[in-house]
């Protein structure tokens, strides 16, 4: 750690210079917990542009999730975040509504796109994402009557009729209907 100093207890560093100074002793995971609390865009953009290893990278992306858009699509551009850290960041970015960072993700092979019981899928069918909806239906992994068509009920209930229909069309939804 630089200079013995609780990482909460550096200051933050105004200069590109005065990053390098501070940052060199540090662990990549520790750069990235530096950059988290001092809320600093700026460091964390500094410290996935050094490259970070994968772990210090998924905690970036998580935190670049809830805090700027932009940078989440850069680290989710530099393709070295693990599957598990993916269904995190599509929690975070499903609950605060970050479309942008959910299309991206769901375009990574290392994406389940059926994690957490479709989550994905109720959550683009309850927010209108009709576009989102056809591309997760169409992954063999998803199972849109999952739940006792809980993608579907979503849909009624926030009236997106496109959304209905698209979700009607799939024979594992119609197949699933309970009367």
């Amino acid at each position: 750690m630089a200079k013995n100093l609780p990482i909460e207890k550096i200051l933050k560093p105004k200069s590109k210079k005065e990053i390098d100074e501070v940052v060199k002793n540090l662990t990549d995971l520790e750069l990235v917990k530096l950059a988290q609390i001092q809320k600093s865009v700026e460091l964390m953009s500094y410290a996935v542009d050094k490259g970070l290893d994968s772990e210090a990278l998924g905690e970036a992306l998580l935190w670049a999730t809830g805090e700027e858009e932009v940078l989440a699509i850069k680290i989710l551009n530099t393709g070295n975040i693990d599957g598990e850290k993916l269904n995190e960041v599509v929690s975070l970015a499903t609950s605060k509504n970050k479309v942008s960072i959910i299309e991206k993700i769901v375009k990574l092979k290392e994406f389940d796109p059926s994690y957490n019981r479709n989550q994905l899928l109720r959550y683009a069918a309850s927010n209108g994402h009709d576009l989102l909806v056809k591309e997760l239906i169409n992954d063999h992994r998803v199972d849109p009557s999952d739940l006792n068509n809980a993608a579907l009920l979503g849909a009624q209930v926030y009236e997106h009729d496109k959304i209905i229909k698209i979700l009607m069309s799939d024979p594992r939804v119609k197949n699933n209907i309970k009367v």
